[in-house]
């Protein structure tokens, strides 16, 4: 199994730019979902 992106990494992409949106709400997974297809993501995790 991948390793995710850790906290300090995402924040040095932030702060560099290569990151559009650093937080964004989403209605419903199904929302989720189309957006990662639309911008041909293969697959995602989300850890609580």
């Amino acid at each position: 199994m991948r390793a995710g992106i850790h906290e300090d990494a995402l924040q040095v992409m932030i702060e560099g730019g290569a990151v559009r949106e650093a937080l964004r709400t989403w209605a419903s997974l199904i929302a989720v979902g189309r957006f990662a297809e639309a911008q041909g993501i293969k697959g995602f995790a989300v850890e609580l």
